[in-house]
């Protein structure tokens, strides 16, 4: 009964390795695939690319495949068998009361080149962090971040807590792969050398350190694991019912 009124978006990102006609040996390779809004960024050469495409119900592709299947949506939302628009979303796990509008089929992107030296990191993130964040915003996050010393872990911590700030109400967890090794050797050289830093380079870390710092104290329940996937995750209490009145 209450997977008929719950759900959940989701994005993965997974790897593997190829062998081609134009190869000797296996080339490493990345796809990325989600259902509903939850996204993922691939850094290129410190620009965004998104792999992942947003199911919404206002999107003219999904507004023509839900009418199609004999859906109809109201003011941007799945509408169930009342009538009523109650999810923005339209693709994910779950929410069966709304088949066929809704479904779990999920986009999946063109293969990436993990050997490429220009695809730095990819990061996937639920809605609470795009809500309040701009594609490249996150990017250039990570970025500076990342130039400054900081472990993977720590920014998705920080970022998760950049968004709160920024006033998101939505669940909010973040992912940070980092499959570029020249980006974490720098990364790790900036943190071990911080002892013997010049008062310019100092003075260039406090700068971009306070860009990024939360106007106040946050105190958050975090759960990260250890197995070198970074995941942190704002803990909520459970969402109110999913009807609107």
């Amino acid at each position: 009964q209450l997977k008929k009124l719950a759900g959940t978006t989701a994005v993965v990102f997974w790897s593997c390795h190829v062998q081609t006609t134009s190869t000797t040996t296996p080339v490493p390779y990345g796809f990325c695939a989600n259902a509903g809004d939850s996204r993922a960024l691939l850094s290129v050469s410190g620009q965004s690319h998104r792999l992942t495409v947003d199911h919404k119900a206002s999107c003219h592709n999904e507004l023509q495949r839900i009418q199609t299947a004999g859906g109809h949506v109201e003011l941007g939302r799945v509408c169930d068998d009342d009538g009523d628009g109650v999810l923005v979303v339209s693709r994910g796990f779950g929410n069966y009361d709304l088949e066929p509008s809704f479904i779990a089929d999920p986009h999946l992107s063109q293969p990436i080149a993990l050997n490429d030296p220009n695809n730095q990191f990819v990061v996937l993130a639920s809605d609470g962090l795009w809500d309040v964040y701009e594609d490249q915003e996150v990017i250039d996050f990570i970025l500076s971040m990342l130039s400054t010393g900081h472990p993977p872990k720590n920014i998705a911590c920080r970022l998760t807590e950049a968004a709160l700030n920024r006033g998101s109400k939505d669940d909010t967890t973040i992912v940070i792969n980092v499959f570029n090794q020249h980006v974490l050797r720098e990364s790790c050289r900036v943190r071990s050398s911080g002892s013997g830093t010049t008062g310019s380079a100092n003075e260039n870390r406090a700068t971009m350190a306070s860009k990024w710092a939360s106007p106040e104290k946050i105190t958050l329940n975090l759960k990260s694991d250890c197995q070198g996937i970074h995941v942190l995750q704002q803990q909520q209490q459970p969402p109110p019912p999913r009807r609107l009145s």
